[in-house]
């Protein structure tokens, strides 16, 4: 039997979308925080509610400076950009203040100057040890998001945004990085923050999606259970 052309293209285009989801999905994701009661919280719903991620979430106490390497890393920030304070002052410390500045120049230019909650974007880093930085705010300004769901939008933009990229790029991420989440200025309980991370995971590892108005309010009523 002789492949067509056109035949050969089409099964190709096939294989190259398969790996390309085995990618994704065996991405490896790392969530590392300053904070032992944060990183307890987040083993204990391992244990308890998602133990079917614990071969793809590892949990690491201490500062991200501290992994030896990863794709990308996660800056939970405000929607303006501004890295000046917890997480993000470290990220501007450890990459310089260049990475600030064109944090701030691509919101101004592709986001009319804000950045919103809920959306997130891939950057370089112009490390090559630690190439992308995902922007993905969880408040507008400094100010407390307890009571919300912004950990998951936040969350679940920057798993969107990796996607986006490993479809288009050449350099994918693989290993991808998450401090806490909205922990810090945002005081999210830690159990909430993790909760609602976790589940942003497994919606990204075991993607479904809603037929029917049924299954959209179930799943919003799983994550508000985590609010």
């Amino acid at each position: 039997y002789r492949i067509k052309r056109n035949d050969f293209d089409i099964n190709m285009c096939y294989i190259i979308g398969i790996l390309n989801k085995l990618r994704r999905y065996n991405m490896k994701i790392t969530v590392v925080d300053l904070s032992e009661k944060l990183i307890k919280a987040f083993s204990k719903q391992l244990d308890e509610v998602f133990p079917h991620l614990k071969d793809k979430v590892e949990l690491k106490l201490g500062s991200f400076d501290s992994i030896r390497s990863y794709d990308a890393i996660v800056s939970p920030g405000n929607s303006f950009g501004f890295m000046n304070g917890g997480v993000d002052n470290a990220l501007r410390e450890f990459f310089g203040t260049q990475l600030e500045q064109r944090v701030m120049d691509k919101i101004k230019e592709d986001f009319l100057g804000e950045h919103n909650v809920g959306s997130a974007f891939v950057i370089e880093t112009k490390d090559s040890d630690y190439p992308w930085l995902v922007h993905a705010p969880t408040m507008r300004v400094p100010s407390v998001i307890a009571g919300t769901d912004a950990v998951y939008s936040a969350t679940w933009a920057a798993l969107v945004a990796v996607t986006r990229h490993n479809k288009t790029e050449s350099q994918k991420i693989e290993h991808l990085v998450f401090p806490g989440m909205g922990t810090g200025a945002g005081k999210m309980n830690f159990d909430k923050a993790a909760g609602q991370m976790l589940l942003a995971f497994e919606r990204m590892f075991n993607p479904s999606f809603s037929k029917k108005w049924k299954d959209a309010y179930d799943r919003n009523n799983v994550l508000k259970e985590n609010v």
